[in-house]
């Protein structure tokens, strides 16, 4: 079956706690989340878990070969195939917080073919509430599989 239409990010919202993510810094898992809303109000979201981090840096990254997952790659050189990602994040109601994200799509030799970067601040007073960031990579030319 074709991996079409749906998340390729393996473990999105923690339920396998930090099992297929590469992590640097300090990382928990909360269940339920504390200080921000209740997760289960987001239909996109199944479950009310997410990963915290400390008052420090911290990053997480997974590669995913497009090639494994089902992709074929006849087709990613033929035409573009859209590729949308998103993320949930919130801060807590007692501190404010930095979000950024980085997303890459990679050739089979691992060079960037398109490239697309997220921040923003959270302050207190907006703390607690759940944001999205969302992208659609389109009319890239692929001839890769990361």
């Amino acid at each position: 079956m074709a991996p079409y239409g749906k998340n390729l990010i393996k473990n999105p919202n923690a339920t396998d706690r930090l099992d297929h993510w590469d992590v640097r810094g300090i990382w928990e898992v909360e269940s339920p989340p504390a200080g921000v809303s209740d997760l289960s109000n987001i239909v996109e979201i199944s479950g009310n878990t997410c990963f915290v981090t400390s008052n420090e840096w911290s990053e997480k990254s997974q590669l995913l070969d497009l090639d494994a997952i089902g992709f074929k790659q006849h087709k990613l050189d033929k035409k573009s195939v859209s590729v949308y990602v998103c993320d949930w994040f919130s801060s807590r109601t007692d501190s404010g917080s930095k979000y950024k994200v980085s997303v890459e799509l990679l050739n089979s030799e691992q060079s960037v073919i398109q490239k697309m970067e997220f921040q923003t601040e959270m302050s207190e007073e907006n703390g607690g509430k759940w944001q999205k960031m969302e992208n659609l990579f389109t009319e890239y030319r692929w001839g890769g599989n990361f």
